[in-house]
């Protein structure tokens, strides 16, 4: 890297924030094929890899919320409530640096986790906490995005497995 003129740490916060932002924009998709439903997968663990590196707990936070995000989108469900339950054993820490639109954007996840596992009562009681917590959002913009993120997509699963 010194031959960039770039550090190894710049690098992963460069690295993980275009492949966390790639994950997203793969995810935000009306319909993505499978090679684009893995390549949102890999996207979001790479950001993780990055993050787990150079990375607060927030940013980890986040990590593990964008992989449940992109599992669930891409079909594993399983896997993507292990990550989801890491994001929320984190957020439970109150990490520095913690805004008030992350709680909501949990919320939403752990609402489609149980609609993707045909959850009805729990899926309906998550999402009426996430739009209660989104609905919390301070600056218009960041409540703006959350709730056209919380609103894509709803039922969207492919099925189990990875894609």
């Amino acid at each position: 890297m010194e031959e960039t003129g770039i550090d190894l740490a710049t690098f992963q916060r460069q690295a993980a924030v275009r492949c966390n932002n790639r994950a997203w924009e793969l995810w935000e998709l009306d319909a993505p094929d499978p090679a684009q439903r893995e390549e949102m997968i890999h996207a979001a663990h790479a950001a993780f890899l990055h993050w787990s590196e150079v990375g607060k707990p927030i940013h980890r936070l986040r990590a593990w919320m964008t992989l449940a995000y992109a599992h669930l989108r891409g079909g594993s469900v399983d896997l993507a409530g292990v990550f989801l339950q890491r994001a929320e054993q984190l957020l439970a820490t109150k990490p520095e640096d913690l805004q008030d639109w992350d709680e909501p954007f949990l919320l939403d996840a752990r609402s489609r986790l149980h609609e993707a596992r045909g959850e009805e009562v729990e899926a309906i009681e998550f999402r009426r906490r996430a739009e209660e917590a989104g609905a919390t959002i301070v600056d218009e913009g960041d409540r703006d995005q959350y709730f056209a993120t919380s609103g894509r997509h709803r039922g969207s699963v492919v099925g189990s497995g990875t894609p």
